[in-house]
């Protein structure tokens, strides 16, 4: 049964693969840019189930600290992006 299943997996993946070789670079761009408004719209949500009370502009300075301490970690090299993952955008 596990081996089915990562057979299966496996399948999928290859599957995956070869459909993102034969994107065109738009096309990967527009996939980047979705999963961008995808992150940022999670983002907002996660805040405003945090801070109820606060309006949009409260918000919008919330996501710009937490993406600012994001940023911040990631140049002290205490964020590090997994080396051996391709990148997901072009």
């Amino acid at each position: 049964m596990e081996i089915a299943t990562a057979d299966l997996a496996d399948a999928l993946f290859r599957e995956k693969v070869l459909r993102a070789r034969q994107q065109t670079p738009s096309e990967k761009w527009a996939i980047c840019f979705e999963l961008h408004e995808l992150a940022i719209a999670t983002m907002r949500a996660g805040i405003v189930a945090q801070f109820p009370e606060r309006d949009d502009s409260g918000i919008a300075a919330e996501l710009d600290r937490r993406l600012r301490i994001r940023r911040q970690l990631e140049e002290q090299g205490i964020y590090v992006p997994i080396p051996d993952a391709e990148p997901p955008c072009p």
